[in-house]
């Protein structure tokens, strides 16, 4: 199955909606990018967040989609005048706590950006065994996957570092596992050219993903939620700068055709 139809199955319902061009999904990506974040180059001097106002416009957007919900206009008046602002928070870190749309996309974030760790680390795989049964792949392709998976984990970091652990998915270990078969079975049966094709494909969708998120939260949809909008836009844009990155080496093609063919008795 190719890659990009592959992803289409995994999404959930609806994520693979996209608004405008791709031309101006990335324009929108870099618009609210910092600076430094708009190409691989600048992405080490990553920019600061404020994570404490992350988290609270993330717990504003839950408790204003809390207060529509009919069990919160349940005629309950006593208890109104006992129930504070901590009581509140209790409510939202609780494992039972309900989910709402900002909840569900930033879990997705979370998977996502597990499963991106995960394919170059099935990528890296691939190419050990490749090396080792006589078929080694150009150092670029090594070198392509250190510095990316290095990106992604940082948005992994980032993102865990705002999303309070009962509003995350469980299913972490299966798309840790998609993953790594997502880079390792395209890296050891098709080279390099495959890589890349994967990652580009990959990031179109994950571009696609995050901008489902940065337009309506731009837009003040749900409340103000600018901080949340620089660190998705952050993390959008080296998505967009790695799948720019996977496209000019297919089109360069020199030093990823010597490793194409799948190496002996795979």
């Amino acid at each position: 199955m190719p890659a990009r139809r592959a992803l289409r199955v995994v999404a959930p319902l609806g994520v693979w909606r996209s608004t405008g061009t791709a031309a101006e999904r990335a324009a929108r990506c870099l618009r609210f990018a910092p600076l430094g974040t708009r190409s691989l180059a600048g992405a080490a001097a990553r920019p600061r967040f404020d994570l404490p106002r992350v988290r609270r416009e993330l717990f504003e957007c839950w408790s204003r989609a809390e207060a529509m919900t009919e069990r919160a206009r349940a005629p309950r008046q006593a208890q109104y005048c006992s129930f504070t602002f901590h009581d509140l928070e209790r409510a939202y870190l609780a494992d039972s706590a309900a989910w709402h749309w900002l909840d569900g996309e930033m879990s997705s974030n979370i998977a996502g950006e597990t499963g991106a760790v995960s394919i170059y680390s099935g990528a890296l795989a691939a190419i050990a065994l490749r090396g080792a049964v006589g078929a080694p792949l150009p150092e670029v392709a090594r070198e392509f996957c250190h510095e990316h998976r290095e990106a992604e984990s940082a948005h992994l970091r980032l993102l865990e570092s705002v999303v309070p652990a009962s509003k995350r998915t469980r299913l972490l270990p299966l798309w840790r596992l998609a993953g790594w078969g997502l880079g390792f079975v395209p890296t050891v049966l098709g080279g390099a050219p495959a890589l890349f094709r994967t990652v580009e494909a990959v990031e179109t969708f994950v571009e696609e993903h995050y901008q489902q998120q940065i337009v309506p939260l731009s837009a003040g949809r749900h409340g103000e939620c600018a901080e949340l909008v620089r660190v998705l836009s952050h993390c959008c844009a080296e998505e967009v700068a790695h799948r720019d990155d996977a496209a000019a080496r297919l089109r360069d093609g020199a030093p990823a055709v010597a490793g194409a063919a799948p190496p002996p008795g795979v």
